[in-house]
Order: C-alpha cells, then structure tokens, then sequence
C-alpha cells in the first residue's frame, strides 16, 4: 500500500490519522479543527511592525518610564520575537527602528543601546544607535563592569596600584616581591596595560 499524505491541502507530510498527518490530527484533538490554533497565538504573516505592536500595543508611556517587553525573554535578558517565518528580532531594536528613525543604526552605529541599562526594556526614549565601544564605555561609567580591586579574587588594590606607578628606586622584582605578585604583573602595571582606569 503506497504512503498516504496528508489529505490538508499544500500539506505534504504523511498521514497519521483521520486523513491528517500527526500535526493536523493533534490540532484536531486538541481545538476540534485541523487547522485550528490557540486563541491566543499571534497571527501569522504580520510584519516587524504589527507584530511588535501585538506585544506592545498603543504607544510607549512618557520618557521617563520604561517600556517593558511583554514578550519572549531570552536567556540574555533581551525580548526577543519572530517575522518571516521565525527569523529572529531583538524587541529593543525592533522598538528603536520604528520609533526614532532619525537615530537609525549605520555600519558606524550598528547597535542599539539602552541609555536605562535595562534589557528588557523597549522604551524607544531610552534607545540609542552606537558601537561595541559606546557600549562598554557607558558600562564602566555606570558602573556595570567591576574592574579593578572591585574584581573578586585579585591580589591588588587600588591603593597598591597607586603606590607601584609613583615608585622609583625599586625595581620591578622588589615591588612584586613586596605585593605577593609576578615581575610581569608590575611590569604592566608601570606601562600602563592593566589597572588603566587609574591612568
């Protein structure tokens, strides 16, 4: 006996059951329709546009709040939602595109940033164009990253380090010696190469 196919028109995967292949008969029993689909699923075929407003509808609420994502939240902590038969979009810049195309990102400005350091966050007030650079810049000043003696775990402090770039009688092996650390540590720290935000 030939493989049967769904008998659904368009649909060319193999029958299951009731002249259904297995995911037409489980919408079946599950909605009492073939082609039935939750109640609650976003329409397909929407553009970036209607399917960003299907999770946020009406308009964004005034500057000084944010907008939060009502979506899927992915394990970065960014919304996140599919277009185009499940290519996927960043909800933040989704929001950014359509709401402050006078900030479009460029090969300069490829990502949108969150003035609110928020990631779930879609308020298009708190989104702006920028780089990788813009990006970790704004973390240091906002104290996002810990470097320094705020990292856990390192042998200096701050204080040490000072006391290693005004030295000048010793030498790199007498200073590593006295802080517990290699010559090579020392040695970066007078050029410069670590511990720079106390330049």
């Amino acid at each position: 006996m030939p493989d049967r196919t769904c008998s659904i028109p368009g649909c060319e995967r193999k029958h299951y059951g009731r002249s259904w292949c297995n995911a037409h008969y489980g919408r079946w029993r599950k909605y009492g329709d073939p082609l039935g689909v939750s109640p609650n699923a976003r329409p397909l075929g929407l553009t970036e546009a209607q399917a960003f407003a299907w999770y946020m509808p009406g308009n964004p609420p005034p500057a000084d709040n944010c907008w939060d994502w009502t979506g899927t939240v992915v394990s970065t902590g960014y919304g996140r939602f599919t277009v185009n038969r499940g290519v996927p979009v960043d909800a933040h810049v989704a929001s950014h595109r359509l709401y402050n195309p006078h900030d479009s990102t460029t090969t300069d400005k490829p990502l949108v940033l969150h003035w609110c350091d928020r990631r779930i966050c879609v308020q298009p007030a708190h989104l702006h164009a920028g780089t990788a650079s813009d990006n970790m810049r704004e973390a240091v000043e906002r104290g996002r990253i810990a470097f320094g003696d705020r990292v856990g775990g390192v042998k200096l402090t701050d204080a040490k380090v000072i006391w290693v770039r005004a030295q000048t009688g010793m030498t790199h092996q007498e200073m590593a010696a006295r802080l517990d650390v290699s010559s090579g540590t020392i040695g970066f720290i007078r050029r410069g190469e670590t511990w720079k935000h106390l330049l």
